[in-house]
């Protein structure tokens, strides 16, 4: 009998597991069809081409996309990178934001499981990556996603704390990490950071929590500095910075991996 309830245990186990990988396969995939979407909004936003309802198309020849060029990850690999038509290289963009979406979405899931929140972060990600793809092309981060991503951020802690003392500390520790990216925008007259960038940081600060908050602007200096020494290194010949860096990858970079890695570099709390 204890042999018996040992098999069974084991064969639910077993089971659950296959359960949750075949789970996390598709949260994957479905990360790469939002990062699809998300590169298509960043490209189109302010171009005035439609977003939903205009077909994808080459960039080099024009030809429309049939659905199965469309495909996150596998129509990349299987047309090794070229388009079907005219054989110009497609733009690894592409197959590298399907990625990065579908591994949030993984991290994401596994952070807070399947529940209402983890929908709303989602989408409160989505939005993020499409502020973030606009900006890497513009260096400039769109208001019309960006303050309705503030009140979903919001949204979000509320739903996580209520209407606590936490609560109003994470807004008040958002206030303050903001304050520190204003002085910078203010004193440098514009030109260390777009004032964008002042509601963004309060956004993701809000949404990290105050316990997070300064770690997360600490890594997102990190971040940026380590990439700004590596294009230096790599434009060895003129040694000087020469096109903005965008500072928003690197905030929303910083402050989604301490959250979703607990990481404490500045542990006051």
């Amino acid at each position: 009998m204890p042999g018996k309830l040992g098999t069974t245990a084991t064969t639910y186990h077993n089971h659950f597991h296959n359960m949750t990988s075949i789970l996390l396969l598709v949260i994957g995939f479905l990360g790469a069809i939002i990062g699809s979407f998300a590169n298509v909004v960043a490209l189109r936003l302010h171009t005035g081409r439609p977003i939903v309802s205009g077909r994808s198309q080459c960039a080099s020849c024009g030809t429309v996309l049939t659905w199965y060029e469309l495909i996150p990850f596998f129509s990349y690999l299987f047309a090794r990178g070229k388009c079907k038509t005219c054989h110009s290289h497609v733009s690894i963009r592409y197959f590298l934001v399907e990625s990065m979406f579908a591994l949030f979405f993984i991290l994401f899931f596994l952070k807070e499981s399947m529940t209402v929140l983890l929908v709303i972060s989602l989408v409160f990600v989505t939005l993020v990556g499409i502020m973030v793809l606009y900006d890497m092309a513009h260096t400039i981060i769109p208001t019309e996603l960006l303050y309705p991503s503030v009140l979903l951020a919001g949204l979000i802690v509320f739903l996580r704390l209520g209407f606590s003392q936490q609560f109003l500390f994470s807004l008040a520790g958002a206030a303050g990490t903001a304050l520190f990216i204003f002085a910078l925008w203010f004193f440098s007259r514009g030109r260390a950071m777009g004032f964008a960038d002042v509601p963004f940081t309060f956004m993701m600060a809000l949404f990290v929590g105050y316990q997070l908050a300064l770690s997360g602007l600490l890594l997102s200096f990190y971040l940026g500095a380590g990439s700004g020494i590596i294009l230096l290194l790599y434009r060895r010949k003129h040694r000087t910075m020469e096109r903005e860096m965008p500072f928003a990858p690197y905030l929303a970079l910083g402050f989604l991996c301490v959250y979703l890695f607990n990481i404490h570099l500045l542990p006051l709390f």
